[in-house]
């Protein structure tokens, strides 16, 4: 039992420290690479690529201008957004936007995290 506990005193922390330094790119609590996945599968579709740089519906919004309507709350209006669609989060939003709530919350968080990599500062 001795060998058990010396063994992981001296593992704990390295398995920390690698996990600090294998962990991808994150912003706004997310992971930036999984949510341009995200992204591609599910959004591209209506907001446009990173290739294009612009919406393919004229009613969704850009992110690739970086600008959002709301400054204040941003991350979570977006996830709300993102969570229950236009329609389920009023405040102005386009009722065309379906809710993506099937997604599991890590790859919300993470698309989330992607679009805001956009935003301006």
């Amino acid at each position: 039992m001795r060998h058990i506990l010396a063994a992981s005193s001296v593992l704990t922390p390295l398995a920390i420290a690698f996990a600090l330094t294998v962990q991808p790119a994150q912003a706004a609590g997310g992971n930036v690479a999984n949510g341009k996945k995200v992204f591609q599968a599910n959004c591209a579709t209506c907001h446009g690529s990173e290739a294009t740089k612009k919406p393919v519906l004229s009613n969704a919004a850009n992110f690739w201008k970086g600008e959002f309507k709301r400054t204040k709350g941003v991350e979570a209006n977006v996830a709300k957004i993102v969570e229950k669609g236009g329609a389920g989060y009023g405040g102005g939003a386009s009722a065309q936007m379906p809710a993506w709530g099937f997604l599991s919350a890590g790859d919300r968080k993470d698309v989330v995290a992607y679009v805001l990599q956009f935003k301006k500062k």
